[in-house]
């Protein structure tokens, strides 16, 4: 009977493991789109706006990637959850905030028809 609390033993593990490890995953995936947003943010000082947009498109795929992981990360506990949460709308808020700029800055760019 003690190799059946063995194997639910190894089950549990397995699972806290895998969950562990998709958390690193996202905070991973979490720390590349500051990245990104801190580039994004460089090539606008820098002038460089067609690189800005590059940037731009990876992030707007990154962000839609974190949110189908956080969505979809089971068994973690609250607080891990509502940090993931957390950090992954302060991201949403900074991208939101670089495309306001990418906006402008094409707004400058575009003529204007009269």
């Amino acid at each position: 009977m003690t190799g059946g609390l063995d194997l639910i033993d190894q089950g549990r593990r397995l699972l806290w493991m895998t969950g562990q490890t998709r958390l690193r995953l996202i905070e991973s995936e979490l720390a590349l789109g500051l990245t990104f947003c801190i580039v994004v943010e460089n090539d606008l000082h820098m002038g460089e706006f067609d690189a800005a947009q590059r940037f731009k498109g990876k992030l707007e795929h990154l962000i839609a990637l974190l949110r189908r992981s956080v969505n979809a990360t089971a068994g973690l506990p609250g607080e891990q959850m509502e940090e993931l949460q957390s950090r992954l709308a302060k991201l949403e808020r900074r991208v939101s905030a670089v495309e306001s700029r990418l906006e402008r800055r094409a707004a400058v760019k575009r003529p204007q028809l009269v």
